[in-house]
C-alpha cells in the first residue's frame, strides 16, 4: 500500500512500476488507465485486462459487426468510466429496432448442446463483455472452445431465468460472486466509497478462477465437457 501511494508521485512513469501481482496494484493499474490513456505495454503490465480489452470478434449471422462494435464500445466506456453520447444513440436506437431478438435464447442454445458427461457451471450476471478473456485463458489452458451467443428472456432477473440448471440432472455449481461484486456491497466495491471502475480487477479475477476450475475438473477426468452459462 505505501509503495502504490508513493508512486503516484510521477503520474506519467506510475504505471510501468505497477505489476498485477497483487489486488492493490491491480486495481490501481485500472484507477490509471480510466483518469489518463492506454498504453501499448499493458500486455506485459496486466495481461488479464489486456486479454479483456482486447476486441473480441463475434460470428454471430447478421449480428456479427454490430454486437463486435457494440461490445468494444461498451468495455471502451467501463474503463475510462464515461459515456459517449454517440454509444447512448445506438444504446436508443437497439432499444427500438431489438435486432438482438434474432439471437436464439439460452434455453434454445442448451436444447441443442449434448449433456452427457457435462458439468454446469451458472456464473451468475456473466456477460459476453468478458468472452475475449475467456478466450485467452482457455487457450492459454490448452483447451478447446465453442461460444454460443444467446438471449435471455425478459423479464432477466434471476428468479425466473433459472430453469436450466434446477432442471440439469447431472452435475454442476452456481457462483454469485460477480453478480455481488457487480450490484451489491457484499462484493466489497461502492459507488459512493470510489467512482472509478476498480470493480473490474474482481471481477477478471472471478472470471480467471473459473477457467482455473474448468481446467481443473477436466484434468481430473470429473467431465468431458464445462458448460458454461449464463442467466442474464
Amino acid at each position: 500500500a505505501d509503495f502504490v501511494v508513493n508512486n503516484r508521485k510521477v503520474v506519467s512513469e506510475s504505471i510501468f512500476k505497477l505489476t498485477d501481482g497483487t489486488r492493490v496494484e491491480r486495481e490501481e493499474i485500472i484507477a490509471w488507465l480510466s483518469k489518463n490513456e492506454m498504453v501499448p505495454q499493458l500486455d506485459g503490465i496486466y495481461p488479464a485486462l489486456a486479454a479483456y480489452l482486447r476486441k473480441y470478434i463475434f460470428k454471430c449471422p447478421e449480428l456479427a459487426d454490430m454486437l463486435t462494435d457494440y461490445f468494444e464500445a461498451y468495455k471502451r466506456q467501463k474503463l475510462s468510466n464515461e459515456l459517449e453520447p454517440e454509444f447512448l444513440k445506438r444504446v436508443d436506437t437497439l432499444a427500438l429496432s431489438r435486432k438482438f431478438n434474432r439471437l436464439p435464447t439460452r434455453n434454445e442454445v442448451l436444447d441443442t448442446l449434448d449433456k452427457s458427461d457435462t458439468f454446469l457451471y451458472w456464473l451468475d450476471a456473466l456477460g459476453v463483455e468478458y468472452l475475449g478473456l475467456i478466450e485467452a485463458l482457455v487457450q492459454k489452458r490448452g483447451l478447446s472452445l465453442r461460444v454460443n451467443i444467446a438471449r435471455a428472456k425478459l423479464p432477466t432477473i434471476t428468479a425466473i431465468n433459472r430453469d436450466f440448471f434446477d432442471e440439469w440432472q447431472g452435475p454442476k455449481d452456481k457462483n454469485e460472486a460477480l453478480d455481488e461484486t457487480k450490484h451489491s456491497d457484499v462484493g466489497g466495491y461502492n459507488f459512493t466509497n470510489n467512482e472509478l471502475p476498480i470493480h473490474l480487477a474482481k471481477e477478471l479475477d472471478i472470471i480467471t478462477a473459473m477457467i482455473n476450475k474448468a481446467a481443473t475438473e477436466l484434468a481430473l477426468k470429473h467431465c468431458k465437457r464445462f458448460l458454461i452459462v449464463s442467466d442474464h
